[in-house]
């Protein structure tokens, strides 16, 4: 699964998101962060080995805020995330 992260003011690929997975949001496992594009492609091969049913999208840089779904919401092979500027 590949997700693009940009920022939802400026549309700007976001570099060094951090893309989690887990059961709980206080425990959740890095699947992979995005490049300099904003891409970010992370291996799924089944649903029932993915940590959990949290996806979540963090800037460890605290610039954005988290934003995070559920594999229900991810129906497309590339994802784009819109990411709000921290307040």
């Amino acid at each position: 699964m590949t997700f693009s992260l940009v920022s939802s003011t400026t549309g700007t690929p976001l570099k060094g998101i951090e893309v989690k997975s887990g059961y709980n949001e206080q425990y959740l496992e890095t699947l992979g962060v995005t490049g300099n594009d904003g891409y970010c492609r992370v291996q799924i091969p089944y649903v029932r080995n993915i940590r959990g049913p949290i996806i979540s999208f963090e800037d460890p840089q605290g610039q954005y805020e988290v934003k995070d779904t559920t594999l229900a919401d991810l129906r497309e092979r590339t994802v784009l995330i819109k990411m709000n500027p921290a307040q």
